[in-house]
C-alpha cells in the first residue's frame, strides 16, 4: 500500500533468473528477455521490458534501471553499478537475489513471531465483546430481586457499551484503530523524521522490539558483507547497508558514523560512539541491547565503557561521554557483564 518500489519477492526471482542466464554465457538482452518471461508480476515484467528496449539502445543497465526513479532498491541499483565497472554482473546479482531471498525468510520469521501475540489480542477482544454481549443487558434487579436496583446494571464491563449493539461497537471501535494505526504506519514510514520516530519507539516494545532489531542488524550484516565484497566504497557500503535495514532508528545514526569513519576512525569505534547513546534510554531493551553490542564490537575503549556501566561508576561514565543521571539498573549492569 501506497509503495511505488518493486516486490522484493519479484526482484530476487529476477535477480537470480539474470544471474543464472549470465552464468550460462546468455547475452545481456536475450537474459531479460527470459527473466521477463518468468516473471509473475505484471509491473515488473513491465519495467523490464524498458530496460532491455533501453540496454539494446546502448544504454548500461544501471543508468536504465535508474530512470525508473524510486521503483528498485538503492542496493540493487550501487551493486549492479559496481559490478558493471568491474565486470562482475552474474555473480552480484546472485549474490543480490541470495540477499533478497534471506530478507524474505527473516520477514516470515518476524510474522510467525508476532502470530501468538496477535492471536491473544484478537482473542482477548473478542472475549470482551462476548462478556459485552452476554452480561451487558442484565441489571442487578434480575440478581438482587429488589426492585430498587432494577435500573442499575448488573455487570459495567465497558462503560455505556451493553448488549448486541455494545459488542459491536467494541468491536467497530478496535477495526478502526487497526486501520487508523496502518495507515498511519504507512505515512510515517514515508517521512525521514517520523520514521526514525516511529521505529525508536517500536524498539522499546520488548516483543515487537527485540523482533526488528535483530533483523535490522542482520539485515546491516548481510548488505555491508556484500557490498564490501563487490568492492563497494566505504562509504557508499555503509549508506547501502543502513539503507537495507528499513529501520530508521538505524538510519539516522548513518551520517555521523560516515562522517567518524572517513574521519580516520574504525568503523567498530564508530559504531560504538552510536551505541552509547542508546545505553541511557528510556527503554531496558534498549540499553541491555546495547551493552551486548559493545561487547561484540570488542575494543578497548568499549571493555572500559563496559566496566564503568558494571559497576555502576557515574563520574567515569561522564567522563566517557554518557549522560548517565540515575543510577545503571542491575540488569543493564548484568547485560554489561556478560557483553
Amino acid at each position: 500500500m501506497f509503495s511505488p518500489r518493486l516486490s522484493t519477492k519479484h526482484v530476487a526471482l529476477a535477480c537470480r533468473s539474470l544471474a543464472t542466464s549470465l552464468r550460462a554465457g546468455i547475452a545481456v538482452t536475450k537474459a531479460f528477455d527470459i527473466a521477463i518471461n518468468k516473471s509473475g508480476d505484471a509491473h515488473l515484467r513491465q519495467i523490464m521490458q524498458d530496460v532491455a528496449t533501453q540496454v539494446r539502445s546502448g544504454s548500461d543497465i544501471t543508468s536504465a534501471c535508474r530512470s525508473h526513479e524510486g521503483l528498485w532498491p538503492d542496493l540493487f541499483l550501487n551493486m549492479v553499478d559496481v559490478a558493471e565497472r568491474t565486470g562482475s554482473l552474474p555473480e552480484v546479482l546472485l549474490q543480490l537475489s541470495e540477499h533478497y531471498e534471506n530478507n524474505l525468510r527473516l520477514q516470515r520469521d518476524f510474522r510467525s513471531q508476532m502470530i501468538l501475540p496477535l492471536v491473544q489480542l484478537a482473542a482477548a477482544i473478542f472475549i470482551v465483546a462476548f462478556l459485552i454481549w452476554l452480561l451487558g443487558d442484565m441489571d442487578l434487579g434480575e440478581l438482587s430481586g429488589k426492585p430498587g436496583d432494577a435500573a442499575q446494571p448488573a455487570f459495567d464491563i465497558i462503560p455505556g457499551l451493553a448488549g448486541v449493539s455494545g459488542a459491536l461497537t467494541w468491536l467497530a471501535s478496535w477495526g478502526m484503530a487497526a486501520v487508523g494505526l496502518y495507515v498511519a504506519y504507512q505515512v510515517a514510514s514515508r517521512s525521514t523524521g517520523l520514521k526514525t520516530t516511529l521505529h525508536r519507539s517500536l524498539l522499546g516494545i520488548p516483543e515487537v522490539g527485540t523482533c526488528l532489531r535483530s533483523f535490522a542488524i542482520a539485515r546491516f550484516s548481510w548488505s555491508f558483507s556484500l557490498t564490501q565484497e563487490a568492492g563497494l566504497p566505504i562509504q557508499e557500503s555503509l549508506e547501502s547497508s543502513f539503507a537495507a535495514t528499513d529501520n530508521g532508528a538505524f538510519q539516522a545514526a548513518t551520517p555521523q558514523i560516515i562522517n567518524d569513519v572517513m574521519n580516520g576512525k574504525e568503523l567498530s569505534e564508530a559504531l560504538g560512539e552510536e551505541l552509547k547513546k542508546f545505553l541511557t534510554s528510556g527503554s531496558q531493551e534498549l540499553s541491555e541491547t546495547a551493552a551486548v553490542s559493545l561487547g561484540i564490537l570488542a575494543n578497548r575503549e568499549n571493555i572500559e565503557l563496559l566496566s564503568a556501566v558494571l559497576a555502576s561508576d557515574q563520574s567515569k561514565l561522564r567522563a566517557l561521554g554518557v549522560q548517565q543521571t540515575d543510577a545503571v539498573s542491575m540488569r543493564t549492569r548484568a547485560f554489561a557483564a556478560y557483553g
